[in-house]
């Protein structure tokens, strides 16, 4: 199963769909793009070497597009950091000091089982 870990519960995550950026490198671009159109769990971890991250949900990789953050509009890179309704300066400063990064497109599917039931 494909993971995506995050350290906080950021707003994004209760969208129906939403967009993460990630530091680029040659493999991850590779891996990416190789699980377009597969599910992910959502994991909520401590850092990126917890091994015990907790599922919140899971979602549909739907896209992978290379790009250089301090390119893209500030209300893209604050929508990626925030939490509880505040940007978070320290991810903020880090995304835009990123010469290139991954954006990856999501579609949520959290919640979608109970809805059905």
């Amino acid at each position: 199963m494909n993971r995506i870990k995050f350290t906080l519960e950021w707003d994004k995550l209760k969208d129906p769909q939403f967009t993460t950026i990630r530091s680029w490198n040659t493999e991850k671009e590779v891996y990416y793009r190789s699980c377009i159109g597969q599910e992910f769990s959502i994991l909520l971890a401590k850092n990126y070497w917890d091994r015990y991250a907790r599922k919140i949900g899971r979602a549909i990789l739907k896209g992978v597009t290379v790009v250089e953050p301090p390119r893209l509009t500030a209300e893209s890179l604050s929508r990626d950091v925030t939490f509880n309704g505040k940007i978070q300066q320290e991810w903020y400063d880090k995304l835009i000091a990123m010469p290139k990064a991954l954006l990856l497109e999501f579609e949520n599917c959290t919640g979608l089982l109970e809805a059905l039931k």
